[in-house]
């Protein structure tokens, strides 16, 4: 987690703007059984529960 004195901090009246971006993320087949739901879907949100709220906090955060 990212200390809160590193949060980045928005300006008011600033055109300045926080980018969140990630690099690959590989899924191992123990991910995949654990993500997989009954009706054949895939939920992924645990893996995503430490970052969260970095994610959140971004102006702008991109999920494929």
């Amino acid at each position: 987690m990212i200390p809160a004195c590193a949060q980045p901090q928005k300006a008011v009246g600033s055109d300045d703007f926080t980018v969140v971006m990630v690099g690959d993320i590989l899924l191992h087949d123990g991910i995949e059984k654990c993500a997989l739901r009954e009706d054949g879907s895939y939920d992924y949100t645990e893996i995503f529960r430490h970052t969260k709220q970095e994610i959140e906090a971004a102006d702008l955060a991109r999920t494929a």
